[in-house]
């Protein structure tokens, strides 16, 4: 490990000492990822096709990409085939209410072929 109050290549000791305790400080306080890091919901999302309005049953919460995806297709892969209206979805979000206001917005169909 590098010795945060040691002199950097062209400061002298006197400049060293100055500095040390704001370096000391920049190195102690750097945000660590997982304070950051932003988690991953899990939902049911069921559509009503006549009024193309959503439906959301909160499943569950993941801090990794992976652990979510890897719920969401062990779903995926249980759900009932025959209702076609209903799909489990992962959402990256800040927080359950962001996730859900995410989900709840209407997407516009995919026109393919024209540019």
């Amino acid at each position: 490990m590098i010795d945060s109050l040691a002199p950097l290549a062209g400061e002298s000791e006197s400049t060293s000492a100055w500095i040390a305790p704001f370096r000391l400080q920049a190195i102690t306080q750097q945000p660590n990822q997982s304070d950051n890091a932003m988690p991953y919901f899990v939902y049911y999302v069921t559509v009503n096709p006549d009024n193309n309005t959503k439906k959301l049953e909160y499943i569950d919460t993941k801090d990794n990409y992976r652990e979510a995806r890897a719920l969401a297709r062990e779903i995926r892969a249980g759900m009932d085939r025959s209702n076609p209206h209903r799909e489990c979805r992962m959402i990256f979000a800040k927080t359950q209410v962001e996730a859900e206001k995410l989900l709840s917005i209407p997407r516009e169909e995919r026109v393919i072929g024209e540019d």
